[in-house]
């Protein structure tokens, strides 16, 4: 069975000013759109989170946090990527001195069927034999690898069980400088496509095709 994509994001990390970020300007200044456009705004019950501004593509939606700026992915393909990163770079153009930390986006994939070869990806021998002779059960099992890519990272993490996969890509850069962090979300989407798609391929892994309905 092949993967599916899941929890596509894009983040932008700093000390954001949420008394301007609201739904009107989001729309505005973040997604660009025409002042006084309406947009979708998903608003918690408990209030434990910050509200949510859907674009009105129905791709991305944006949470606006006192310590990270949050783009979800609705749709996760990458043109809606593509979308949600150059939300970010506007609301960094927007905004240039806001204080910034990171910026990174999320490529994920899993699956609730895993093959015996994805198991084996994260399965160990020596140490969950050694776990298991101390009476440990093991719940969950992972392996990260953080690679060099271009000016920042590349964190690959895969995890699961028998029962579940996940391989997990995050793009992540550090930087206080504003200028480097739109750089950072300025990579060529093609770029970050082929990248995933050669790890995948590299550990025989499979993505489901899914089809979107335009008229939505």
């Amino acid at each position: 069975m092949g993967l599916q994509p899941f929890n596509w994001s894009v983040v932008v990390i700093g000390y954001w000013n949420l008394a301007i970020l609201g739904p009107g300007r989001i729309a505005e200044k973040v997604f660009g759109l025409d002042k006084g456009t309406k947009v979708p705004v998903m608003v918690p019950i408990d209030m434990t989170v910050p509200c949510q501004v859907e674009h009105p593509n129905g791709k991305i939606r944006v949470a606006a946090h006192a310590t990270r700026l949050e783009f979800s992915l609705i749709r996760m393909d990458y043109d809606a990527l593509k979308n949600a990163m150059d939300c970010a770079v506007k609301a960094l153009r927007w905004l240039p001195e806001t204080p910034v930390q990171a910026a990174g986006f999320n490529v994920n994939h899993k699956t609730d069927r895993p093959s015996s070869a994805m198991i084996k990806m994260y399965v160990k021998d020596d140490i969950d034999h050694a776990l298991g002779e101390s009476g440990y059960d093991i719940a969950a099992r992972s392996v990260a690898r953080t690679l060099q890519y271009k000016t920042g990272k590349l964190n690959i993490t895969v995890q699961g069980d028998v029962e579940h996969f996940e391989f997990l890509c995050n793009f992540h850069r550090d930087s206080k400088s504003n200028k480097d962090l739109i750089e950072w979300l300025s990579i060529p989407i093609a770029d970050i496509q082929g990248e995933v798609t050669q790890l995948l391929e590299k550990f025989q892994l499979t993505v489901e095709e899914t089809s979107h309905d335009d008229a939505e």
